[in-house]
């Protein structure tokens, strides 16, 4: 594979048979930090296998990307572990043998243009107006490897950029970035990703009584969940991963009492003591399932709730 054959996104963060350029650390988020947030309830834009809703499609295709504007979140009854607004999580990214060009394209996609800055959107609640976030570069860190090795034999030292320094260097690496970049899209995306919107409420459509209902079982179901577990010698780790492979198998009810009992009875090769959390487990799940009147994705929902009230 040749990599003039590769889009600007795979170059930078890896394709098949290619390793990327850029790579990200973990951003911590301080503690103290966490908030539990009532959002309104989300759905997939296709439920049920019904494809994708008409104000989705032109003609039989998808209309385009779907992008998410900035917005005060709106309350509701789904609640979501969220980071406090004016939190600052610290991040470091390290990128390898990049242009002046390719590292603009990344500065840009961070919201670093000095022309055209905006908030980027993180998450899994950006619908409700969750997730945005201001990136701030303080400094950047160069360490011109390749020409320091032909020149003596030695890496070279890092060069750290900051201040006026890294303004500069980010104006150079923005406008070498104008080759690879769509300057109408960046225009436009600019607009949509624009702090204005943070002024607004994110829409959400009213909540119906069939929605705050199932919620409500969802937690009822939960909180028995919790009691159980409270009073069962099992780890939630283990408890975690019963639920993921209950999801993996479509929400069938019966295989997974069949997993849950092989992993009590007959596991593979593993401590007596994990074996022992599944043995509870696999009691737990002969008490509560058929109590929790439930079924498919609500009840893996209300299992999930009932692990974290559990661990709290």
């Amino acid at each position: 594979m040749s990599v003039n054959d590769l889009c600007i996104a795979c170059r930078l963060f890896g394709a098949q048979d290619y390793q990327g350029h850029v790579s990200f650390e973990d951003a911590v988020a301080p503690k103290g930090s966490l908030v539990l947030l009532g959002t309104p309830l989300l759905w997939t834009p296709a439920r049920g296998g019904r494809g994708l809703p008409p104000r989705y499609l032109q003609g039989n295709q998808a209309r385009g990307r779907k992008f998410y504007r900035h917005a005060r979140p709106p309350s509701g009854v789904d609640p979501r572990a969220c980071i406090k607004s004016d939190a600052e999580l610290p991040l470091r990214i390290h990128f390898l043998n990049l242009s002046e060009a390719e590292l603009g394209v990344l500065l840009t996609a961070l919201g670093q243009h000095p022309d055209h800055p905006f908030p980027i959107k993180l998450g899994g609640g950006k619908p409700v107006g969750l997730g945005s976030v201001q990136v701030v570069c303080q400094r950047i860190t160069l360490l011109q490897g390749a020409d320091a090795l032909k020149a003596t034999g030695r890496l070279g030292q890092a060069k750290t950029l900051a201040g006026d320094g890294l303004n500069d260097f980010l104006t150079q690496c923005a406008n070498a970035a104008d080759e690879l970049i769509d300057g109408d899209a960046l225009g436009e995306l600019e607009s949509i990703l624009g702090e204005a919107g943070l002024r607004e409420t994110a829409p959400c459509r009213p909540l119906l009584k069939e929605d705050a209902m199932q919620w409500d079982k969802i937690m009822e179901a939960a909180k028995r969940l919790e009691n159980l577990l409270r009073r069962a010698d099992v780890d939630f780790n283990e408890a975690q991963k019963a639920i993921g492979y209950y999801l993996f198998k479509g929400c069938d009810d019966s295989a997974m009492e069949r997993y849950l009992k092989e992993m009590a009875e007959n596991p593979p090769p593993r401590s007596k003591r994990t074996q022992g959390y599944y043995r509870e487990l696999y009691r737990v799940w002969q008490q509560w399932s058929p109590q929790c009147g439930l079924t498919g994705v609500d009840k893996a929902r209300a299992w999930n709730w009932g692990i974290r009230m559990a661990r709290s």
